[in-house]
């Protein structure tokens, strides 16, 4: 006699904001009506927002997100808690309303049954990269206070005249200081790095270690159990809510200071190409290099339903057969 398939539950999480319903119901529809989605969307700025699917469920009380402060942080919380409160699961995977998944979700599951990872989160000690620690670890300062205004000239002189060479690490792009030519910019630049690498790094858990990756993690239940006990620690949200870009900070620095130790690379695929706000928008002639990477989601793609790398990816036999969902 067989034995039944083993599987794996998921809850997803989408965060959104702008993008039109119909790029999150593309979204939803590729990833079948086999695992929860939970859709956290800021109706201030879209408020024009319908999703169907007797498994989707957009979160009451949103609350405004804004880039670059704590709420993107809060709102992936309010996922978390609503997942954990209403859903039994195995794994909570989010993602952002330009996020495609760009492998079988079957594909996916089975990653997840035999490695059992108990995140899949990029995550780096800050410390443990010089680049990395000049572009990022001003970071960890109150944005309302004067070393963090300090910190962050003796950034700029670190990393001189742009533009810069960007690398990919941590789900992040990493500005990468070139050599100046001018005497004044050398020399500002070499006491930027110097004062830059031995500047403190003021926190409320001392002997901790910081972290910085990307937001974009799957968790498993036990883990995202943690993360929200954590949160409610008052002080520690307290002090992260004053940081700059706290989403790429808080849930690394929380991971990488636990007791986890099966850490896996997250599954998203970005592209870095110019220093900017954010990844660039994937493009058709990106597919190739998207679908070999072993990733299982990507972003950011286009929010016109019809952009052609959108259209490639949902046509994807591997996907749906080659039928565009929606």
């Amino acid at each position: 006699m067989s034995l039944p398939k083993q599987d794996v539950k998921i809850v997803f999480g989408i965060l959104s904001a702008n993008n039109p319903a119909d790029i999150v119901q593309q979204t939803i529809d590729v990833l079948g009506s086999d695992c929860m989605v939970l859709v956290h969307h800021d109706f201030s700025q879209r408020p024009d927002f319908v999703l169907t699917g007797d498994n989707v469920c957009i979160l009451e009380n949103p609350i405004l997100t804004e880039w670059g402060n704590w709420t993107l942080a809060e709102a992936t919380l309010q996922l978390l808690r609503h997942a954990l409160l209403h859903y039994q699961f195995d794994y909570f995977q989010l993602l952002s309303d330009s996020c495609l998944p760009v492998q079988p979700l079957t594909e996916f599951k089975q990653t997840l049954l035999s490695r059992r990872p108990d995140i899949m989160m990029d995550l780096i000690d800050v410390s443990s990269n010089k680049d990395l620690f000049i572009s990022h670890a001003y970071r960890y300062i109150s944005s309302k206070s004067l070393i963090y205004r300090i910190f962050q000239r003796f950034r700029i002189w670190a990393l001189g005249p742009g533009p810069h060479k960007l690398e990919k690490m941590a789900g992040l792009g990493i500005p990468i200081a070139r050599q100046t030519v001018s005497p004044v910019a050398r020399i500002k630049q070499i006491i930027g790095r110097t004062i830059s690498s031995v500047l403190y790094l003021p926190t409320l858990v001392m002997h901790r270690k910081f972290f910085v990756g990307s937001l974009w993690f799957c968790a498993s239940r036990q883990v995202c159990s943690y993360i929200v006990e954590q949160a409610g620690r008052k002080g520690l949200v307290q002090y992260f809510s004053e940081l700059w870009g706290p989403d790429e900070i808080f849930f690394p620095f929380i991971i990488g200071n636990s007791r986890f130790q099966n850490i896996l690379p997250a599954n998203h695929f970005t592209i870095w190409k110019s220093r900017g706000s954010g990844p660039e928008e994937i493009q058709e002639t990106d597919l190739p290099d998207i679908m070999s990477s072993g990733k299982f989601f990507a972003r950011k793609f286009s929010k016109s339903s019809d952009h052609p790398a959108r259209t490639a990816v949902l046509a994807s036999p591997l996907l749906c057969g080659g039928r565009i969902p929606g």
